[in-house]
């Protein structure tokens, strides 16, 4: 229910829900749902956005971070450096190190961690190959796409088949598993109850939410995909916006009312770099690093003053120019 931006200038902007302090600034159920910058932090070079965490890499290859009810303002995680990717999940969150070395920390109630461990306040290593070409934190379920024949590896929450392995079960997964099927693969998104893969010639699969292997998406020329809540969002190489799932808040950015099991186009929506999918919003990042937003606004996520139980189909305007990265 939260989203937040990287400016060029190395600021970290966020909007949304507060309550936890995801933003980075002390809670007020006054303030008003714009923009805002976060307190006292060191130059970013990466954010990601979970449920309600945020974590960045500063300048110096250490980690920070805010939320969970704990920090309004950020914090340094502890034996974390030389970081150069992240992700951020439901209750947990990952970091590739510059020497191929993967880790995670936080809660681990589903095997998320790559550990047995519960919960780890320090991160912990997880036993993947090493240089891992992509890394993505779900709600309760982690996966990586390591160097080695770009094969993917998942871990965690199966209940809705999020791992890929041909089954559904309640039971927890701390081993790293390969899933079946899949190599040569770029990247991987994953979201509450679905995860999908890419490679660089733009051919996607998805599994999850029922779903127990991968299937290959009618979508081609991908860029980039990512797994929201309610709903899921792409990225074509002509920068043109697909999105699919559940549409009741128009967090598919149609006028009519429907949901999709196929991806939908945007109009109006070009020269996209980048797009991400919250629980029941979306939001773009344009070619001149003005980002847009659309779906629900309950908690103030189209950053737009207000806060409100319409369908927002049409994207809004959030943050007009300089924007480098955004997340949710």
């Amino acid at each position: 229910h939260h989203t937040c931006a990287l400016r060029e200038d190395h600021s970290v902007w966020c909007w949304g829900a507060n309550d936890q302090g995801q933003l980075g600034v002390p809670s007020s159920p006054e303030a008003p749902a714009f923009a805002t910058q976060t307190l006292k932090l060191d130059p970013v070079v990466e954010i990601a956005a979970g449920t309600d965490v945020t974590v960045a890499i500063l300048g110096d290859t250490r980690v920070a971070t805010w939320g969970k009810g704990l920090l309004f303002r950020p914090a340094i995680v502890v034996g974390l450096a030389d970081i150069v990717h992240l992700a951020a999940g439901g209750r947990h969150a990952c970091a590739s190190r510059r020497d191929g070395l993967l880790l995670c920390w936080g809660d681990s109630d589903r095997g998320q961690l790559g550990s047995i461990l519960s919960e780890a306040a320090v991160a912990e290593p997880v036993a993947v190959s090493r240089f891992p070409r992509s890394i993505a934190a779900g709600q309760a379920h982690t996966c990586a796409v390591v160097a080695e024949q770009g094969a993917v590896y998942c871990w965690g929450d199966n209940t809705f088949g999020q791992l890929g392995l041909g089954t559904t079960d309640r039971a927890p997964h701390p081993k790293p598993t390969r899933v079946p099927g899949l190599d040569q693969m770029a990247r991987v998104a994953a979201g509450d109850k679905t995860t999908f893969a890419w490679s660089s010639e733009g051919v996607v699969f998805g599994w999850g939410f029922g779903i127990k292997r991968p299937v290959r998406l009618a979508a081609s020329e991908v860029a980039e995909v990512s797994a929201g809540g309610k709903h899921n969002c792409l990225v074509r190489r002509d920068g043109t916006v697909q999105c699919w799932g559940f549409n009741d808040f128009g967090q598919l950015g149609t006028a009519g009312e429907g949901d999709s099991a196929v991806p939908v186009s945007l109009a109006g929506l070009e020269a996209i770099k980048q797009v991400v999918a919250g629980d029941v919003h979306a939001c773009a990042l344009r070619g001149n690093g003005t980002v847009v937003c659309w779906g629900g606004n309950e908690r103030g996520q189209l950053a737009g003053g207000s806060r409100d139980r319409e369908r927002h189909a049409s994207p809004q305007v959030v943050l007009a120019g300089s924007c480098a990265q955004g997340t949710e």
